[in-house]
């Protein structure tokens, strides 16, 4: 039975698109095992219950210098768990994940999918940031395929990375299961828009709320998220 690893310092539940990906897998078969944090605002969501997909989590903590040696414990953990598991494929979906990821293909030989939800500061002058920054630059010449969201995000990954063996453009889109329930509850004359994700002004600007309030009332907006460190108090805003 093939074995995929799923890394990310933050909590995988806060991100459909690792969701979805681990499901199909699963029911094809596979084995998933994945090895996250706590996150602040999103440290409730898990993944339903499925019994391929295994879900390990060290305690969030905040930033400061403490999170550095968390940091370093965290690789440290899933260095040792992927030795005794064995995956076939590495799954790292974000920037800090990349040293990590680097490693474990240098020392297993597994196969390697870098998905990038989130694209980080490429500006910062700090020597973890830019330490970060190379690794990420590195392991895309390593990986089978890069993940982006989007054609925009994907020219501009290549623009900083060099060329990648492959580029994949994947929406983050609800699944089918995603909105039945809301699709199930509204009258047949309603026309109902759902979002998730995190809420921040990036993502769901206050414009969103102005373009509903010029539509008919049948129009009907339904968000499921959760605010970030950064954007606390943007719900009570909207």
């Amino acid at each position: 039975m093939p074995r995929i690893l799923y890394i990310q310092y933050t909590n995988p539940g806060g991100y459909p698109p690792l969701e979805h990906s681990s499901r199909i897998l699963a029911e094809a078969g596979w084995k998933v095992l994945f090895l996250g944090t706590g996150s602040f605002g999103a440290n409730a969501l898990d993944f339903p219950a499925h019994s391929r997909i295994r879900t390990r989590r060290m305690p969030f903590c905040r930033a400061g210098w403490l999170q550095k040696l968390h940091y370093l414990a965290y690789c440290c953990w899933v260095l040792g768990v992927a030795m005794v598991w064995r995956p076939s494929w590495v799954y790292a979906s974000d920037p800090l994940s990349c040293p990590i990821a680097l490693a474990l293909s240098w020392m297993l030989g597994v196969k390697l999918l870098y998905h990038e939800h989130d694209s980080p500061e490429t500006d910062t002058a700090g020597r973890f940031s830019r330490f970060i920054l190379h690794t990420r630059r590195w392991l895309a010449g390593r990986v089978a395929v890069c993940v982006l969201p989007n054609r925009g995000r994907a020219q501009e990954f290549v623009a900083q990375v060099g060329p990648s063996p492959e580029i994949a453009c994947v929406w983050n889109c609800p699944s089918k299961a995603d909105i039945a329930s809301v699709a199930r509850a509204a009258p047949a004359h309603e026309i109902v828009l759902a979002y998730h994700g995190s809420i921040g002004p990036a993502l769901l600007p206050p414009a969103a709320i102005e373009a509903l309030a010029l539509l008919p009332e049948s129009v009907r907006l339904v968000v499921t998220g959760y605010e970030t460190v950064g954007t606390r108090g943007y719900v009570k805003h909207l």
